[in-house]
């Protein structure tokens, strides 16, 4: 034959037999820190944050949700996960305008720090963030609540100047 070849294969995983001239490296199990499957990191967070699997399959990849959530405690962190996640998709269904990651990250603090206060009700926040999308600054004033009082008296208002409205 005239060739020379290797006395003992090079070492890997194709080998058939383990090296024997190499003592075994035992390893502690303590010391083996297995992370857990992604279905498994998805229902912890979706308990942690009471959300349903399917929002916290979305909700989990959107570094912005955990910061909001701590931010704004008194407001659902389900609102939450669906004005960052499935408003900006239905923006985009109904008007034809998409939401960027700017926008959300600059315009839906804003909005949610004013449904905390109380200025703002929570149907607002839909139209707050089209108005964002269409690039207009955004106009709290619109949205105030106005208690009963004030409607009767606009309401008395018109009823006087025009008895037949």
């Amino acid at each position: 034959d005239g060739t020379t070849t290797y006395l003992r294969p090079m070492p890997g995983a194709a080998r058939m037999y383990p090296e024997t001239d190499i003592p075994d490296i035992i390893i502690d199990a303590s010391k083996v820190k297995v992370p857990k499957i992604l279905t498994e990191q998805i229902a912890d967070f979706a308990k942690k944050y009471s959300l349903p699997l399917e929002l916290a399959k979305e909700a989990i990849e959107e570094p912005l949700f955990e910061e909001l959530s701590a931010r704004f405690k008194k407001i659902n962190t389900r609102f939450i996960a669906e004005s960052l996640i499935t408003l900006p998709k239905e923006i985009k269904k109904r008007e034809k305008k998409s939401v960027s990651e700017d926008i959300l990250s600059v315009a839906l603090p804003e909005i949610l720090g004013q449904l905390e206060k109380g200025t703002i009700p929570k149907g607002a926040v839909y139209e707050l963030l089209v108005d964002s999308a269409h690039g207009k600054n955004l106009d709290f004033t619109r949205f105030k609540k106005v208690d009963a009082c004030e409607v009767e008296k606009v309401v008395n208002a018109v009823i006087k100047a025009d008895p037949k409205a």
